[in-house]
């Protein structure tokens, strides 16, 4: 849908109008994020062009709100070279006239311990996540699935709202019992940006679709694991076929 907003101006403007009030009802670092990434598809193959991505962030600056700036803050973080530039440059100047953001938090994802599950050619991971300004961590669930022969294979998942430790186990448990798999690979912090790398990696290589739970957190986990050269991908809403 944000490829179709995004083809004329007045559209684009009709997203802000009602995202910007949405965010400053209720202002957390993952709206902003989310906000950002879904205004300039990182690693995605389609979506808003270049010239598109400018705009996106002209009408940010624009806006010269603390919630646009957050917004902005969220593309300098998680977007294309270019784009994370302007907006970058683009914050300089919001902050210059008294404009900030006003989320704290916002491009501070950090991977902790982890599994790895493998069945076969597929594979899945289920770490968890810590981003400081929220109160439990997440856990990120990735399941890596080549297809059957004439069928394309996915990267499903995503991660799920902050979970006390205990939630945090069961879910882990959940996942490896959908898995099948009795006896994972355990990961440390380290472990388990290289194997998140790994199977990003494996993923372009099998040219595999996202998930758009996946989708939407990949720039994040990239930051991370700590900016690698991760390809692009097509983004289905279900199982591809």
């Amino acid at each position: 849908m944000i490829d179709d907003l995004l083809d004329a101006r007045d559209d684009l403007e009709r997203l802000l109008d009602q995202a910007l009030p949405a965010l400053e009802a209720r202002p957390t670092s993952e709206g902003a994020e989310v906000l950002a990434v879904l205004l300039t598809a990182p690693h995605r193959r389609t979506g808003p062009d270049a010239r598109l991505r400018r705009l996106v962030v002209r009408r940010l600056e624009q806006r010269a709100t603390p919630a646009a700036a957050a917004v902005l803050e969220g593309v300098a973080a998680l977007a294309d070279p270019d784009s994370a530039r302007r907006a970058g440059e683009a914050l300089e100047r919001l902050e210059q006239a008294g404009v900030t953001p006003a989320i704290a938090g916002i491009g501070q994802t950090e991977l902790g311990d982890g599994v790895r599950a493998r069945q076969e050619a597929a594979e899945g991971l289920a770490i968890r996540v810590h981003r400081p300004t929220e109160p439990g961590d997440r856990l990120l669930k990735l399941w890596l699935e080549p297809g059957e022969p004439g069928q394309r294979g996915m990267l499903a998942g995503g991660w799920t709202d902050p979970l006390d430790a205990r939630r945090i186990d069961k879910d882990r448990e959940r996942f490896l019992r959908s898995a099948h798999v009795a006896e994972p690979e355990t990961l440390d912090a380290e472990g388990s940006a290289q194997a998140l790398d790994a199977v990003v990696r494996r993923a372009g290589e099998l040219d595999l679709a996202l998930s758009e739970g996946v989708a939407l957190v990949l720039a994040q986990l990239r930051r991370a694991v700590g900016g690698p050269e991760w390809p692009d991908f097509d983004v289905v809403v279900g199982p591809p076929g």
